[in-house]
Parts: C-alpha cells; structure tokens; sequence
C-alpha cells in the first residue's frame, strides 16, 4: 500500500494518477516567468495522487511547494495580487457591519481593505513579507503568522476566508481544523479555489497549477466531502463566469478535446474552426464557467 498520505484525511487510502516531467517543469517557469525553481523540484519524483475519501488530487513530494522568495519573484508582475477578484464581491454579501472576519493569505489586503469598510473588524494573515509591508501602509490590522499558530491566541471569528489560497499549502488538514476552531457556530467559512473540475482539467501542463505554485486541485466533488471530515455544512458554491483574459485558455482545453483522436480534425481545426471557436466562446464567455470555484460553508456542533 502507499506511505503517500491525503493531505485532508491522512489516511493512505491514495491512488497515483501520472507523473509530471521535471525538467520541462524547470525550464517552462524559466522560459515563462524568468523562475528558476530548480532548487524546489529538481531530483524529486513529483507525481499527481488522489485522494480515494475525499477525491482531492494533489502533487506529492509536498516538500516541492515554492517559500517567500518563490513568490516575492511572481508578485513582480501586475496580475499576481488583483486588486479587484471577483470572488471579493462575493465574499462580501456574507459580512454585516457587526462580524469579525479573518482572512488568511492577505496578500497585500485587496479583499481585506474592501472588508474593513463594512465590518466591525478585519484581520489578515500573510507570510509574504513584502505584501505584509504593503497591507500595512494601507493602516490594515495584518499579522505574519499561520492560521496554526493564530488560533491558539485570538478569539472567534463571525468570517473565516481565503481567496486562492488552498491549492498552494501543503498541510490542508491542519489549515482547515484551525480555519474551522475560529468560527462562531454557524460561522461562515469562505474558501475560493481554481476550478479543476472545469477546463483546467484538460491542462495537464498548466505551469502555475504545479508544483512548486500550486499542490493541490481542487475540485466540486473535493470541496463536498469536506462536511464528511470535517463539522462544516456546504452552503453553497458558485462559479466565476469564463474571464475575458482566460478565454485563450479555454479553448485550448476545448482544442485538446477536439483534436485528441483524429489527425484529420486537427488539421481542419487549425486552418478554419479556431479563430471561430475563439470568437464564439469569448461572446458567450459570461454563461460558461470559468476558473474560480467559490464555496461557503457553515460550522455546526460537532453533534449535528
């Protein structure tokens, strides 16, 4: 049987599903973000596994994830910390001017400069200092610490969220248990994810949904099992519409489908259906679901 363990139950109860090629992962964060991330995953056997309990898949090593200075390098480009998410205004229809909300992974407190302005109290926690220093000039209350390590300090919370943070950390079990011991009962948990039950699916070779970015994918079936593991009900769950800079990226996946099993097709498609599926997509694009998988959850009573 497998020493790799889930990293929501650990339990060994795990499957491998392929092996990622390390050398091409080396050299396309080179090419792509001018990274070298060698020293994260170079003479690592790094594989994609899944969770057989909980469906999570997820990359092992897990000592392959990027530190700080992984991501000092990618919040370089404009895109890394947005400024606007749509998931922040979704977010936002769950705070009342009464909660305390905590956010983990602040980034440079985008979500949670919009958070203060409406409840009685927002925290941030982050470890990328940088942004810490940014959050700071904006007067946000942001601390450089796990949600481990906050939840045997502070009091509970009415909020709990992170917004694209889940699919990076390596203890998933211990994030959500402290995640979850904050919360009032009935407290909201927040948590926005890439989508893998969508078209990322069909990137296999999505740079920054792998190590040493991303560890975990998430998908629909994932985040529903949670309720059995963990004393949190699904509220609900919600789908960014396909974004109009995504649209490239979708069609590809769409493309791989396409063109997977026929030579013939593929031609055909290159020399005439493209650009037409591009243009289709992109004028239907706020009807199909694009790369951000938001879900909520309440905490219940151990005995519910």
């Amino acid at each position: 049987m497998s020493q790799v363990k889930s990293p929501v139950t650990g339990t060994n109860n795990v499957e491998k599903i392929r092996s990622i090629n390390v050398q091409k992962l080396i050299s396309g964060y080179k090419n792509a973000f001018g990274t070298d991330v060698s020293h994260f995953v170079n003479n690592k056997d790094i594989s994609v596994y899944r969770c057989l309990d909980s469906d999570l898949l997820f990359y092992e090593p897990r000592d392959a994830a990027g530190d700080g200075g992984f991501y000092n390098e990618l919040s370089r480009f404009d895109w890394y910390y947005e400024e606007n998410k749509w998931e922040f205004d979704q977010a936002l229809e769950f705070i009342t001017s009464n909660d305390r909300v905590l956010e983990i992974g602040s980034g440079e407190g985008a979500f949670l400069e919009k958070a203060s302005k409406i409840c009685k109290e927002a925290i941030g926690l982050e470890l990328n200092e940088d942004a810490i220093e940014v959050s700071k000039a904006k007067g946000l209350s942001v601390e450089k610490r796990t949600v481990q390590d906050f939840v045997r300090e502070n009091g509970l919370f009415d909020v709990v969220c992170s917004f694209q943070v889940m699919e990076h950390v390596e203890d998933v079990k211990g994030i959500l248990d402290a995640s979850i011991k904050l919360l009032k009962k009935d407290g909201v948990l927040i948590i926005s994810v890439p989508n893998n039950s969508g078209y990322l699916k069909n990137l296999e070779f999505s740079l920054l949904n792998m190590p040493p970015h991303h560890l975990n994918l998430w998908t629909v079936d994932s985040f529903r099992t949670l309720e059995f593991f963990f004393p949190i009900k699904l509220d609900s769950m919600r789908f960014e519409p396909l974004r109009q800079d995504h649209v490239s990226g979708f069609v590809a996946s769409i493309s791989k489908e396409l063109t997977s099993s026929n030579l013939i097709i593929k031609l055909l498609y290159k020399m005439f259906m493209r650009k037409k599926l591009h243009n289709g997509v992109d004028s239907l694009r706020s009807s199909i679901n694009g790369i951000t998988l938001f879900t909520v959850f309440r905490r219940q009573d151990q005995n519910n």
